[in-house]
């Protein structure tokens, strides 16, 4: 039997799922409209070229695969044609509608707004220059200004008066492409949510776990590591859930996996956006550690027509922390990941840059090269171990610069 994947997230659950599909005696094809692109380690992996951001060009592709059981997505620009052509082969998979809701955070606030609106910051949604004039006044100081097709932390910008508001957002919608994106031409300004950040780790209705966020930066647009699962007073653990649930029933989502990022604000839970795929960031591989639920087959028991097993068999912590690389430049060598492997607790190390890899600073998730996750009894134990060892990995750049992550065990509370 097979299954096809569209794109692919370069590790964490784009590794998993393969690799989970592989384990299952499946035979898993990559459909991808640059094959050689990825580096995957799976030699005998099937790849194959095709338009992917036309859906009409994957179902014509899907329909040459033999035994063709499943087709999905790890990818988050590419849920919506992954969800189309399931439709069309007549492949289990989400709503349509539904995935093309979360995809634009746009979509997600004007569904949200008209069912559960206590669950969303206020919001416009802006095309021209002149409706930047009163949004401020409108919104409130800091504004966040935000391309609502975009994820990681893309071209999000903060402003603080009039001025930068007309300057951020007139520059955001003069933007074309980010990334090797199109952009449609259209921005999301939002009032600031001030609390601390979780994602929801679900699967159909079933909330699998909850991750706290570490986030690294004067604005927080790096997500510097993830902790799973967050330790919460019961009273926060049941608004988290409830407004979770509340709003993946109101956009129609209810089959599969989904990542939703969260903020407890003072006047309660608030929904900074909902992903229909797989928590990227490591965070697959953080809740088949913790909670002992395999996310990954999972999610590919589900795509080809199987029972999804989702019940928990673990009570552990685990923690990953994320080398940040806030520098521009190419890269000498990545040095110091044997060490870090080398700290207790510690279960996997791993880097996405190699020598003469050239990084362009982004300011946001685009930024994490390397990564380290631990496995421990307690809370405060995967935190530390993780700190640790990613403090530990070290950039060294052409240009002399060395460039390392500064360790920080303070943590947020509630």
């Amino acid at each position: 039997m097979a299954i096809a994947f569209v794109e692919s997230s370069v590790s964490g659950a784009g590794h998993a799922v393969i690799n989970a599909a592989l384990n299952m005696g499946l035979s898993p094809i990559l459909l991808s409209i640059d094959p050689n692109r990825y580096n995957l380690p799976f030699p005998g992996l099937a790849r194959l070229k095709v338009n992917t951001l036309d859906s009409l060009e994957v179902v014509k592709a899907a329909k040459s695969i033999p035994d063709l059981q499943g087709l999905g997505t790890t990818y988050e620009y590419f849920t919506v044609v992954a969800a189309d052509a399931a439709r069309a082969l007549g492949l289990p998979g989400p709503d349509p509608e539904a995935v093309a809701n979360c995809r634009s955070k746009a979509s997600t606030r004007m569904v949200l707004s008209k069912s559960a609106p206590e669950l969303i910051p206020s919001f416009r949604i802006i095309k021209k220059i002149d409706e930047l004039e009163d949004i401020g006044a409108t919104l409130g100081y800091p504004v966040v200004l935000k391309s609502p097709e975009l994820t990681g932390g893309g071209c999000v910008e903060f402003a603080f008066t009039k001025e930068e508001v007309i300057a951020k957002g007139s520059a955001l919608l003069s933007l074309q492409a980010y990334a090797g994106r199109q952009l449609n031409g259209i921005i999301l300004a939002e009032g600031f949510l001030e609390g601390p950040e979780f994602s929801v780790e679900t699967f159909d209705d079933q909330i699998i776990a909850i991750t706290k966020k570490v986030v690294f930066g004067a604005e927080g647009l790096i997500e510097r590591g993830h902790d799973v699962p967050a330790v919460l007073p019961d009273q926060v653990n049941h608004q988290i859930s409830a407004a979770t649930l509340d709003a993946l029933r109101a956009l129609g989502l209810t089959w599969g996996p989904a990542h939703t990022e969260i903020k407890i604000t003072p006047t309660g839970p608030k929904i900074v956006e909902v992903n229909a795929r797989l928590g990227g960031g490591r965070i697959t591989d953080l809740v088949k550690e913790a909670t002992g639920v395999d996310y990954a087959k999972a999610l590919v028991d589900k795509l080809i027509g199987q029972p999804s097993d989702i019940q928990k068999r673990a009570t552990r912590f685990a923690s990953v922390r994320f080398a940040v690389l806030d520098h521009s430049g190419t890269i000498e060598n990545v040095e110091g990941l044997q060490e870090a492997a080398l700290v207790p607790n510690i279960q996997s190390v791993g880097t996405l840059a190699k020598a003469g890899y050239v990084h362009n600073r982004t300011g946001n998730n685009r930024d994490r090269l390397a990564w380290a996750l631990s496995v421990a009894q307690t809370p405060s134990e995967a935190a530390r171990a993780a700190e640790l060892a990613a403090s530990n990995i070290v950039f060294r750049m052409k240009d002399g610069l060395v460039c390392k992550t500064p360790i920080s065990l303070t943590h947020d509370q509630i």
